[in-house]
């Protein structure tokens, strides 16, 4: 699933106000409040947004699950969930989003299926 840290139209390419990245954790089925993964860079594990970095520009993202071993449960990103979004400084925000339906994103498997969590309102 991928999310988009996207500044707001009045402070984007600013230098002097840097939002710091949150971080995020997932609700889904019997896992609640799991950490996840948040990679610049799809199925590879080299690649790492950490909770804190400073960031002038806006930046996709992907959610992926920890790796093996991180005694976390896997979450599905295909089923209804909600992700928690919890500033460095603030209040968290919840964003609920539906199961996936490929009949609603294009129909087939090479279609966009993304849901862009719109962390514009936060930044």
């Amino acid at each position: 699933m991928l999310g988009e840290f996207a500044r707001s139209p009045a402070n984007a390419g600013r230098t002097d106000v840097q939002p710091l990245f949150p971080a995020f954790f997932a609700n889904e089925g019997a896992a609640t409040n799991e950490h996840i993964r948040v990679a610049a860079e799809p199925n590879t594990y080299l690649s790492q947004i950490t909770h804190g970095t400073a960031y002038v520009s806006n930046v996709e993202f992907v959610f992926e699950n920890l790796p093996a071993g991180s005694d976390e449960p896997l979450i599905n990103y295909n089923n209804a969930l909600s992700i928690v979004v919890v500033p460095v400084e603030g209040a968290s925000t919840l964003f609920t989003i539906p199961a996936y339906e490929s009949l609603q994103i294009g129909g087939g498997l090479l279609a966009d299926t993304a849901y862009r969590i719109p962390l514009r309102q936060l930044f």
